[in-house]
């Protein structure tokens, strides 16, 4: 499963940290894969299957986060937490 959540690219160097590591501790924490927009990875992750719910924002803010339902609820919550 692929959810997209809406955060703000202006807020995404914050949630990706210095070096990544605040990023790499959540997919620890959640077991979730997290892609920000502008990564090399972001469009080998499918299209979010939430897409239509998230009502013609821009890519550039759209986070998708891939997973088990229950890891990607978990991670979604944890960045909207954090933003």
């Amino acid at each position: 499963m692929v959810l997209g959540v809406v955060i703000p690219n202006q807020h995404h160097r914050s949630l990706i940290g210095h070096g990544g590591q605040p990023l790499t501790e959540l997919e620890k924490k959640t077991g979730a894969e997290v892609q920000f927009p502008g990564s090399r990875s972001y469009h080998q992750v499918a299209t979010p299957s939430n897409l239509e719910e998230l009502g013609g924002v821009e890519e550039k803010d759209i986070v998708k986060v891939a997973g088990s339902k229950s890891v990607c609820d978990m991670a979604v919550a944890e960045l909207l937490v954090c933003f």
